[in-house]
């Protein structure tokens, strides 16, 4: 299934946020890997401007922002984003045991059921 998708590179972390299914894939450095739904709605904060990221990080935004803002020990655990969120053609491909996911900047990403992955 193609995907209409941004991604952000983070400290500890690539995130890709698919906008066709409102799913968050989040590929931390430690080989694990999470899907979360993107909770994000017009109307919403896009940023907190009370949060200052130190020079040459950036605050990630709209769904992955708020995510990283609000969900319990997020934002320590992917740091700063690197830059700011791109769009990215993606692709994601469910099969038995996980998922695969293409992105055009970083290609292949095997996604196991047992939380890990491998990048290709």
């Amino acid at each position: 299934m193609g995907l209409d998708a941004i991604e952000q590179q983070f400290k500890n972390a690539y995130v890709v946020n698919s906008r066709t299914d409102m799913q968050i894939y989040v590929l931390f450095s430690n080989g694990y890997w999470e899907k979360r739904p993107n909770t994000w709605q017009q109307g919403d904060a896009v940023i907190n401007p009370y949060l200052h990221p130190p020079y040459g990080w950036y605050q990630p935004e709209y769904g992955i922002g708020k995510m990283w803002r609000n969900d319990n020990n997020f934002s320590q655990r992917t740091g700063w984003a690197k830059w700011r969120q791109q769009p990215v053609q993606a692709t994601r491909q469910s099969y038995q045991n996980g998922e695969m996911l293409w992105t055009g900047t970083r290609g292949v990403f095997t996604l196991f059921a047992d939380s890990t992955y491998k990048h290709n």
